[in-house]
């Protein structure tokens, strides 16, 4: 058997949805250091509600806005996908990239 740090855990996309699905709602936040993958805990919301800073979510909107833009400005390029199912998973996993790396 073999373990994993909080940097895999991200990278699979499990951070993200631990912490929107279950985390967030309850007012807490997991976090970790991208450097090390050691997670220090969970940070806790003073009013028990977890929110992004504005400054945080508008920055991700734009990252998450550019990087479909740029997906579409490939298309029909060499090595871009094909097919619409081909189309989707690239898109999704971009988004999911973004959205990982930014947590």
């Amino acid at each position: 058997m073999q373990s994993i740090d909080w940097n895999e855990i991200s990278r699979r996309g499990l951070l993200v949805r631990i912490n929107n699905e279950i985390m967030h709602p309850i007012g807490l936040a997991i976090f970790r250091d991208p450097d090390s993958g050691v997670s220090g805990g969970a940070l806790v919301a003073d009013d028990g509600v977890w929110q992004y800073a504005e400054s945080v979510r508008t920055s991700l909107d734009k990252l998450v806005l550019s990087e479909i833009s740029d997906f579409f400005a490939g298309i029909g390029q060499p090595g871009a996908p094909e097919t619409l199912g081909e189309m989707q998973a690239t898109l999704m996993a971009r988004v999911e990239s973004v959205m990982r790396d930014h947590q």
